[in-house]
């Protein structure tokens, strides 16, 4: 049985080797464990070849969910799927995913998003644009001012609703999100629903919550967006979308479009919330020729 390993860099930041992963035909998986400026990151890294894809995971959290289609999008690139560290706000998480970039020797990278992930996406690219490549946002949204209220809610609301009620209702919602995923790959729902679940326990507790309703209000007062102002002369978007998102009604979808008029869109029909888990060959060949070839630029 395989241990984990520590080493230190030349810089003084630790990495925990851990156990590889399953990994798909001819992918290269490896997950690490990071110390960064008293800060612990868990980063899978897929692949070994061409440029770099940071994957943001939803707030679920369960980037072994993507691996499908991580790993096919690994095939010409390498893939950085991250966690989110208490960072007490979301100006503070950008700027140590900057740090984490620099630590492990990437200057510009493609950028996927999805769902929460992909409004963390849009911030990033408007804290650090200079390390923002390309952008692909996925079942994802944008906030205004009118948004605040309900943050706020959510942030005196979170830990005052008792575990076995918040797990139930996560529970409740989770079946919402994966129909998709039950009609259309049955045989593998049972193992994804256990799989999300176990990464529900930290990623989705009532105090995860609650940080990321923080990071959100604090981002809508640090990156008040407005429309086209990511220059599509410095990178490319692609939205990918559903006609029948559960959790982004069609005004929500409209919105994100409205923001980036100049975005590629691809819409899936009947994949609801989780296009890359009910069609992941699908979804990675759409985003693998959105933004090329691997090669490094």
């Amino acid at each position: 049985m395989q241990t984990a390993r520590w080493r230190c860099s030349t810089d003084g930041w630790w990495i925990r080797l851990l156990p590889e992963c399953p990994q798909g035909v001819g992918v290269k998986r490896v997950v690490r464990e990071l110390e960064l400026r008293g800060v612990t990151w868990n980063v899978s890294e897929i692949g070994t070849a061409g440029r770099t894809l940071l994957s943001l995971p939803g707030a679920m959290g369960a980037i072994d969910a993507m691996r499908p289609a991580l790993d096919s999008l690994a095939r010409d690139r390498t893939i950085l799927a991250v966690n989110y560290p208490p960072f007490p706000t979301m100006t503070a998480f950008c700027d140590g995913l900057a740090d984490l970039l620099d630590a492990l020797g990437r200057d510009r990278v493609d950028v996927f998003g999805t769902s929460f992930g992909g409004y963390v996406a849009q911030c990033l690219v408007r804290r650090h644009p200079h390390r923002v490549e390309n952008l692909v946002l996925a079942h994802t949204y944008v906030l205004t001012p009118r948004d605040a209220r309900k943050l706020r809610a959510g942030i005196w609301l979170a830990p005052r609703i008792p575990r076995a009620i918040f797990e139930r209702l996560a529970a409740l919602k989770l079946q919402v999100v994966l129909q998709p995923v039950r009609r259309s790959n049955p045989s593998s729902y049972a193992a994804l629903v256990s799989e999300i679940r176990s990464a529900m326990q930290t990623s989705l507790s009532p105090a995860a919550v609650q940080r990321n309703n923080r990071w959100m209000l604090e981002a809508i007062r640090s990156f008040p967006m407005a429309r086209d102002d990511v220059s599509p002369s410095t990178r490319r978007i692609m939205i990918v979308e559903s006609d029948n998102d559960p959790v982004l009604r069609s005004r929500a979808r409209a919105a994100v479009r409205a923001m980036y008029p100049h975005a590629l869109v691809k819409t899936f029909h009947g994949t609801g919330h989780v296009t890359a888990l009910a069609e992941p060959s699908a979804f990675a060949a759409e985003v693998a020729d959105f933004l090329g070839t691997g090669e490094r630029t």
